[in-house]
């Protein structure tokens, strides 16, 4: 039930915030850091270009769009994060805007919010499990299957160069470096597009919480 409950929720936010825009507001981090890694990714392909073709303008040109790049992401982070006292204010105007609404719509009473809740935290935890599943078996592959054998291509590289090159497999190693950390980023942005997603979960039961605290 707590994914129904959540359904409910996030189409009571949307009556309320007037459609998708609130959504494309609410999921702006996760979008932001998913093109990002998708930049990075190109930008790390030209770098090979470059590389396996000696285009050294190419490997120039996209090493220097790469950091500009990654520091444009550390700007967008410090700039989107709110402070503390900024969630509990969004939240606690949710709670006061949606909860009788969403009662209403999921044909419950005040005294169902304890199961309601119960539920969600039950579902939340699902897919936490979920996400660790994911970010687990992606650094697995990237870092146990990507990074190894690229490290041991570079090793076989410096011993047999006639025969292997060592441009290749270091970027291997650099991509699946570079690429790791944004995993999580990859399962945020696919579950970002359900209704009861993660994030979603997560602001109900914290509304849900405020709500039965200012009763």
């Amino acid at each position: 039930m707590g994914k129904v409950y959540v359904a409910i929720w996030t189409e009571c936010q949307r009556e309320i915030s007037k459609g998708f825009l609130y959504q494309i507001k609410k999921n702006r981090n996760t979008r932001i850091s998913f093109v990002l890694l998708l930049l990075i990714c190109f930008f790390c392909l030209l770098m090979i270009i470059g590389l396996l073709f000696q285009l050294v303008f190419l490997q120039a040109l996209s090493s220097i769009i790469l950091i500009i790049v990654l520091l444009v992401s550390i700007r967008q982070t410090q700039k989107e994060h709110q402070s503390p006292i900024e969630q509990f204010k969004d939240i606690k105007k949710q709670s006061d805007e949606i909860v009788h609404r969403f009662l209403m719509k999921a044909n419950l009473t005040l005294c169902d919010l304890e199961f309601v809740l119960k539920s969600i935290r039950y579902y939340r935890q699902d897919r936490k499990e979920a996400q660790h599943t994911f970010t687990s078996r992606a650094f697995g592959l990237l870092i146990s299957g990507f990074f190894i054998t690229g490290l041991n291509l570079l090793f076989q590289a410096f011993y047999a160069p006639n025969n292997l090159s060592i441009e290749l497999p270091a970027c291997l190693c650099l991509l699946s470096i570079a690429v790791t950390p944004f995993a999580c980023t990859l399962w945020e942005f696919s579950d970002s597009f359900q209704n009861a997603s993660l994030a979603r979960t997560e602001t109900m039961i914290k509304a849900l919480e405020c709500f039965q605290v200012s009763r």
